[in-house]
């Protein structure tokens, strides 16, 4: 008797152990299927948001814009473009904002995509589909901080006056021989990038061919490179301008046509002069390069240009700095 309720026990002990692994089973099986539909929902996510933020990018160097349809209307365009080029068509469920204008330019743009993917397994409990939101969006900001300039200047009050006149051509940025009456005697416009005594001459030629690998940041002190170096300007001058590519049947790169990555296109500091022999670096400027008139191969002149560069390390999102038209784009979602 003992026997046989031993024997009941385990029979019944051993169909609850069978329920308990075929439970156990189907919990797995699920939690697997599940593993795999969320995947492919993490693979398309992140392609999706691959899209946006290429988007978002591409169209914002289009910032700032004027609070207007057509402006407006050519940034989205440009978003659309880029979104088609990554597999994101008009079937898809997206959309475009812009953010509060800033001194009455719009400085934010962002791009938002909805979608949802099938599920294969997941079925099975109910789910047919798994839907995902990607947002992108970028931000411009006056920059503050720069590398790849070029030991030129222009003081402060002469840009604004000729922005302030609508004069954005033959804004001279190295004055020849003769000078200029409002600079201090010697000095012709250009600066000593790194601030160290004794580079001198081949120094200036060098960042001026070449740019400056350095980064400036505003408010710094620099001193004047006092002399006209005709020789290394003419030089330099020479060397970078011939660099250009691009356009060759319209004479290369202009204020109206122009490659921003062009060595036609140069950063300049923005500057006040303290005394005679430092100046302050306020801003940054851009200018493409203007052709050296017969005779005149000691100077540089340049037509003014708005200019964005990636990179959020170098922008002020405070509102507070003084703008030139060079700034700083970065995703800010």
């Amino acid at each position: 008797m003992i026997v046989s309720l031993l024997r009941r026990l385990h029979h019944e002990e051993s169909g609850a152990v069978l329920v308990l692994v075929a439970g156990f089973m189907t919990a797995a099986l699920v939690l697997c299927a599940l593993a795999v539909d969320l995947g492919c929902v993490y693979v398309r996510g992140g392609q999706v948001q691959t899209a946006a933020d290429s988007a978002a990018l591409s169209a914002g160097r289009l910032l700032p814009i004027a609070d207007t349809y057509a402006a407006k209307r050519r940034v989205t365009d440009t978003a659309i473009q880029y979104l088609e080029k990554n597999g994101i068509g008009s079937a898809d469920d997206y959309e475009f904002y812009f953010g509060e204008p800033v001194n009455g330019r719009l400085t934010t743009f962002g791009v938002k995509i909805k979608g949802s993917v099938p599920t294969t397994f997941a079925p099975v409990i109910g789910v047919y589909s798994l839907s995902y939101t990607k947002t992108a969006e970028v931000q411009t900001a006056v920059c503050v901080r720069l590398s790849d300039v070029v030991p030129l200047s222009v003081a402060r009050d002469k840009l604004s006056a000729c922005l302030a006149a609508g004069i954005r051509e033959h804004i001279t940025l190295k004055y020849g021989a003769k000078g200029d009456s409002t600079l201090p005697s010697g000095n012709f416009g250009a600066i000593d990038l790194d601030g160290v005594k004794g580079g001198g001459a081949n120094d200036y030629r060098n960042w001026l061919a070449n740019g400056y690998s350095g980064q400036l940041t505003t408010g710094i002190l620099l001193p004047v490179e006092s002399g006209n170096m005709a020789g290394p300007t003419s030089q330099a001058f020479t060397s970078r301008y011939n660099q250009c590519t691009h356009f060759p049947g319209q004479g290369g790169c202009t204020s109206e046509h122009y490659v921003a990555s062009c060595p036609r296109v140069i950063k300049v500091p923005v500057v006040d002069y303290e005394g005679t022999k430092t100046v302050r670096v306020v801003g940054f400027a851009a200018f493409v390069l203007e052709g050296q008139p017969a005779g005149m191969t000691d100077a540089i002149t340049g037509s003014y240009v708005d200019m964005v560069t990636l990179g959020s390390a170098g922008g002020d999102t405070s509102g507070d700095s003084e703008n030139f038209g060079v700034y700083s784009l970065m995703l800010s979602k």
